[in-house]
């Protein structure tokens, strides 16, 4: 993740320098760090065909009633 750094200091919120390289989930300092990215690492995928997303879709959506 990158961010703004901040930190609880004399009782008051202060902002420190930004962060320069990602800090990974579970970072002791990540309570403290406004987001201004989310960085991931894509570990799977699959690979679909453009056409058959309407089918996909279709069936993702419930059934619709009619009169």
């Amino acid at each position: 993740m990158l961010g703004t750094r901040y930190a609880y200091v004399d009782r008051a919120i202060q902002v420190l320098d930004p962060v320069d390289e990602p800090i990974p989930y579970g970072h002791h300092a990540l309570d403290w760090i406004l987001a201004s990215q989310l960085v991931r690492t894509l570990r799977a995928f699959t690979v679909i065909d453009v056409a058959d997303l309407n089918d996909l879709a279709a069936a993702a959506l419930p059934a619709q009633g009619g009169p």
